[in-house]
């Protein structure tokens, strides 16, 4: 696997879509409690993702992910604390001035 990363499902899709556009493979870790609808979403990227179910809930889900890229020495991304991932969720900075009447604006400080 080049990667290995946990999400309750968004941030998996835009991985395992990551993946196939680079031919490469990935472990996608999932709460359990995942949804049907997702879990048959990520099963369309099956040539190039694995999927774990693992954890009651994301911390649990994700500190398995972590424990297992960090014994096998592959690159875990983070959902969210990951300054290339950030830059790509910047995009809503760029979307903002097309949504007027915003009244205020919540993100992450020390990212």
């Amino acid at each position: 696997w080049s990667i290995v990363t946990a999400s309750t499902g968004n941030h998996a899709l835009g991985c395992a879509h990551a993946l196939k556009q680079t031919n490469q493979r990935g472990l996608l870790y999932l709460p359990t409690d995942c949804s049907e609808s997702r879990l048959q979403s990520l099963k369309e990227f099956a040539e190039w993702c694995e999927l774990v179910q693992e954890g009651d809930e994301c911390v649990a889900t994700e500190t398995a992910a972590k424990r297992f890229a960090q014994e096998n020495g592959i690159p875990y991304v983070s959902p969210y604390n990951d300054m290339d991932v950030l830059a790509g969720q910047g995009m809503d900075y760029q979307v903002l001035p097309g949504c007027g009447g915003i009244r205020a604006w919540f993100c992450k400080k020390d990212v």
